[in-house]
């Protein structure tokens, strides 16, 4: 009987396991999409600066230039 326990629990750990990784990878790739736009918004002028998510959309990167924040997305602006 103790050894048959043992069995069932072996896979639901790797099933575990599995998911915990399935949910890491989703996160570095939100991540990794997010820093991609950042450096694309940031490369589109001279003096821009990627700030963090838009607080709007929360998909696109927050730009600052001189005086105002704008999302690369959604066109959120915002002066300081």
């Amino acid at each position: 009987m103790a050894g048959e326990s043992l069995g069932r629990r072996a896979p639901r750990r790797r099933v575990d396991r599995m998911r915990e990784l399935e949910r890491r990878v989703g996160r570095l790739e939100a991540e990794l999409a997010w820093l991609r736009r950042a450096v694309e918004a940031d490369g589109e002028d001279a003096g821009a600066v990627a700030v963090g998510p838009c607080p709007g959309c929360g998909r696109g990167v927050l730009v600052r230039r001189r005086d105002e924040l704008r999302c690369s997305t959604c066109g959120y602006v915002t002066f300081l």
